[in-house]
């Protein structure tokens, strides 16, 4: 998984040496793809049978729609804990997005809101748990070259489709964006 990451990370940085993917966006060039390493915690602030915990991953992404006010997203994150028997395992998230941002792109300061949803799994625990996960969120991402941006995301995330004992989660993430 780590290996892959680096593969993409450098394919994004060869892609983004030239400027065939460019397109012009009020005097800044807005690349149509891009890749994200997001972190941060799942605040599980229900009563689960498991604690708080931080997960990682990556996110790949595509921008379209009038200016690019739209992207689409694929997002894998993983993360380790344990559940209140002390009994430790991984976690999975994989799952679709789609944020709009409020304005067209600026030069620094883009907010944005998110909609998604995808799997998400409590593996190698006392009972393995896993189902569906809904969220929605805002977010901003903040330029700080032509192709990199620094990333904050808040979610609502709803996990009354899995078997935990709870269905409201709080997620924060905070990564950087690899435009290309």
């Amino acid at each position: 998984m780590i290996k892959k990451f680096y593969l993409l990370v450098t394919l994004g940085l060869a892609l983004s040496s030239t400027e065939a993917f460019a397109q012009e966006a009020e005097g800044r060039i807005q690349k149509p793809y891009f890749i994200d390493y997001v972190m941060g915690p799942y605040l599980l602030i229900d009563n689960l049978q498991y604690d708080a915990f931080m997960m990682n991953g990556a996110r790949l992404g595509f921008n379209f729609g009038n200016m690019n006010r739209f992207n689409f997203t694929i997002e894998y994150l993983a993360g380790h804990n344990s559940d209140v028997f002390g009994n430790h395992g991984m976690t999975h998230n994989a799952n679709l997005g789609l944020s709009m941002y409020f304005k067209e792109i600026s030069n620094h300061f883009d907010p944005y809101f998110t909609l998604g949803g995808g799997f998400l799994e409590f593996k190698e625990f006392t009972n393995d748990e896993y189902g569906i996960e809904l969220h929605a969120g805002f977010g901003s991402s903040l330029q700080i070259t032509k192709r990199i941006s620094g990333l904050l995301e808040a979610r609502y995330s709803n996990t009354s489709l899995i078997n935990v004992n709870g269905q409201n989660q709080l997620v924060v993430l905070w990564g950087a964006r690899l435009g290309f």
